[in-house]
């Protein structure tokens, strides 16, 4: 069984920045809405110890959720809900990092993302409340693979899920919140430019 010293990269104390982008797809429509789209953004990395490490990430995507209507034509019921946006976001996560072979390693992750929307756009029935906060906080989980091509240069790819945050329906609800929910596909380049901080 190999141990994370066995690596022949050792990223202890040690930060990344890089570039990430992909495709996400909103979880959260309900009829036959269009719900994969490109998105993409900046990336950061601190690694506190040899297993662990802060992330943080500026990324634009768009949102939605719908819900509501018939089965069949649901834009013609009285009931429909629908909202389309777009979103900077700002998910700030830890990661648990483990060596599979050599310079291959996988990883899982979990955090919070802060959203500030960019465009809302609510179709909504008249009598039901729009003017929800621009501003909103969801929670995020995932797992990913990264290739260190030296000590300063790393290639990833990363699979992740984010929402239950908030409430776009002044419904009471028992269940679960109408809130967006996303899930993604993350490739991307990070590279250190910084030898590794001393202790």
């Amino acid at each position: 069984m190999y141990s994370q010293k066995d690596s022949v990269i050792d990223t202890n104390k040690k930060w990344y920045f890089g570039l990430e982008m992909g495709f996400t797809k909103i979880d959260s429509y309900s009829h036959n809405e269009p719900t994969t789209s490109f998105q993409g953004g900046l990336f950061s990395e601190y690694y506190f110890s040899e297993k662990f490490s802060f992330t943080a990430r500026l990324k634009y995507f768009k949102i939605g959720e719908s819900h509501g209507g018939a089965t069949i034509l649901p834009i013609l019921s009285e009931n429909y809900h629908r909202f389309d946006g777009e979103v900077i976001s700002l998910p700030i996560n830890i990661k648990f990092e483990y060596k599979i072979f050599k310079n291959f390693r996988g990883n899982v992750k979990m955090g919070v993302v802060f959203n500030q929307e960019i465009l809302s756009k609510y179709y909504y029935p008249i009598d039901k409340k729009t003017n929800y906060s621009t501003f909103f906080i969801d929670y995020n989980v995932g797992f990913g693979f990264s290739y260190f091509l030296n000590a300063d240069t790393a290639l990833f790819i990363d699979f992740e899920t984010k929402g239950l945050g908030k409430d776009r329906d002044d419904s009471p609800t028992f269940i679960l919140p109408h809130s967006t929910n996303n899930s993604f596909i993350n490739i991307g380049l990070k590279y250190s430019f910084k030898k590794r901080m001393k202790e």
